[in-house]
């Protein structure tokens, strides 16, 4: 999906390898050294594990990179949250319930600012999923009331 918006080839390397530093034992300087020091720090911009180990949230990373004007980053983190909640339904109740706040209150509205609208619905239509299930039902001509 990111490949859509934006080709770059640091981008599509960035994407791929977003969450190895927080996932699993791969370094920045094993990135950087493999790839580039572009990649690496790509990457360690999109981790939510900051120096001295202290974790953000999602938000506040999003909050990071738009002040900073990281806007290709913001695309990755998007489409990555996209894959999260298409795969949400594995998650417990109250992480659902989380995931799914955050989504709409940080990342629908990320989407319409990086005029997105693919996403935008995307978000929309998965969310909605889990909150109001009945809400879009295809087969259901008048899915918000007949009032």
């Amino acid at each position: 999906m990111v490949s859509d918006y934006l080709f770059r080839t640091d981008i599509l390397v960035t994407s791929i390898l977003h969450d190895t530093i927080e996932d699993t034992d791969l370094t920045f300087e094993v990135i950087q050294t493999e790839f580039s020091p572009l990649v690496a720090n790509q990457v360690v911009d999109l981790s939510r594990i900051k120096e001295g180990g202290n974790k953000i949230s999602s938000a506040e990373m999003v909050k990071s990179l738009w002040l900073q004007k990281k806007y290709d980053l913001l695309l990755v983190k998007l489409f990555d949250r996209l894959h999260n909640i298409q795969t949400i339904s594995v998650k417990s109740p109250e992480k659902i319930h989380k995931i799914l706040e955050e989504t709409i209150s940080t990342f629908l509205v990320l989407a319409v600012y990086l005029n997105i609208s693919n996403a935008e619905k995307e978000i929309i239509q998965l969310c909605s999923k889990y909150i109001h299930p009945n809400l879009l039902d295809e087969d259901d001509p008048l899915p918000f009331g007949s009032d």
